[in-house]
């Protein structure tokens, strides 16, 4: 499963959030006979954009509820942690926001970065898992 977020207000926007009450039950995602999570071989690739910087260390640490959220999310319902594959671009906003401009090279190698984290996650990951 491939999921692109941006952040809106420090979370995950409100039609993936509606999304994802309208997939999620209890029991929907367990094997009927045995219990177990029908997910836990599932492969959960969620590439974020964030407007500001909310990485470990900085001022808004605390702020970040997206992929905390969404780790929560998928460990709840049996997606196993190793599956879990976050990718972050940080600082999106300084390319055009003038109140961010002496962020715009941190923005800048943060999108370098996060670019070059997918690519070599899909060259990790077996067609048709991701």
């Amino acid at each position: 499963m491939l999921l692109g977020v941006p952040m809106y207000n420090f979370t995950v926007p409100a039609a993936l959030k509606a999304w994802i009450d309208r997939i999620t039950f209890p029991g929907a995602f367990t094997d009927p006979g045995t219990g177990q999570s029908l997910l836990e071989r599932t492969k959960v690739v969620v590439v974020e954009a964030r407007g500001g910087c909310y990485r470990p260390g900085t001022p808004r640490e605390g702020f970040e509820f997206q992929a905390r959220y969404l780790r929560a999310y998928f460990t709840d319902l049996g997606v196993r942690e190793e599956n879990l594959h976050f990718v972050c671009a940080e600082m999106t906003r300084a390319a055009d926001n003038p109140a961010l401009a002496r962020f715009r090279s941190m923005g800048a190698s943060s999108l370098a970065a996060a670019r070059s984290a997918v690519t070599a996650l899909a060259a990790r990951l077996p067609d048709g898992e991701a």
